[in-house]
């Protein structure tokens, strides 16, 4: 079974319902939303990205640029990033 079956299998299971639209399976809890893909690691391998916005609407700033750059790498597990 390839990565993307397995995925695809879990999300169907776990979740009411889940979108799938261009390779990316896209679930809903609450406010948050998740995309999840599944790319190419090396020819025997995969990696599962899933990604979810922290903050959607703010107004960029030093304080927040600072924020990402200074206390953003003390996370275990993902990264923040500023998209504009």
């Amino acid at each position: 079974m390839t990565t993307r079956q397995l995925v695809n299998e879990y999300l169907a299971g776990a979740f009411d319902e889940v979108e799938v639209a261009d390779g990316v399976w896209t679930i809903r809890y609450g406010s948050a939303k998740v995309d999840i893909t599944v790319d190419v690691f090396d020819e025997d391998s995969s990696v599962v990205r899933v990604v979810s916005p922290a903050v959607t609407g703010c107004a960029p700033s030093p304080e927040l640029y600072k924020f990402i750059a200074t206390d953003a790498p003390k996370h275990a597990f993902g990264h923040l990033e500023a998209i504009e």
